[in-house]
């Protein structure tokens, strides 16, 4: 991560409410590597005793969670399998959201570059959407779905794909 920014409001915690007013990742990178012992590169951090999630006795989070808005730019994330020899690369990864908050409607805008070797792809994606989080029920509304695909997948250049819809999750 070249940058890592959290702006956390501290009263609020004592109401039990996660009040968070911007999350920013810039430069955000990321691998895993399936290697040819069947291990994942990063198995040894999860090795460790699994906690509970902390929920009260009726299946609540304990707090209540908002954010304002998540900024996710100049990032990437990446899988190789060295068995199969396959590898997939997400590039410049950008997320802008407004308001996250369970039962609240808002905007989120996505755009990355997407390439792999097995099948050959290089393919850049722009997705927009309305979006209403249940963050208790785990249940995602996507309203206004927006896309646009374009690059070559599979050997077939000049691809162009539109996305419109909307979705539930």
């Amino acid at each position: 991560v070249d940058r890592l920014r959290l702006y956390l409001a501290i009263l609020p915690l004592f109401q039990k409410q996660i009040l968070v007013d911007e999350i920013r990742f810039d430069g955000l990178r990321a691998r895993m590597i399936h290697q040819k012992d069947g291990t994942l590169n990063y198995a040894d951090l999860l090795s460790g005793k699994k906690e509970q999630e902390r929920k009260t006795p009726d299946g609540e989070m304990p707090f209540a969670f908002n954010v304002e808005r998540i900024k996710i730019s100049r990032s990437s994330f990446g899988y190789r399998d060295e068995e199969k020899g396959r590898a997939f690369s997400m590039n410049d990864l950008n997320v802008n959201t407004g308001k996250l908050s369970s039962g609240v409607p808002t905007d989120v805008k996505v755009s990355f570059q997407v390439q792999g070797n097995q099948p050959k792809i290089r393919m850049d994606v722009q997705l927009t959407s309305g979006l209403t989080p249940d963050l208790k029920t785990r249940h995602y509304v996507f309203t206004g779905l927006s896309g646009e695909v374009t690059g070559e997948a599979a050997g077939v250049r000049n691809l162009k794909i539109s996305l419109e819809g909307d979705m539930e999750y």
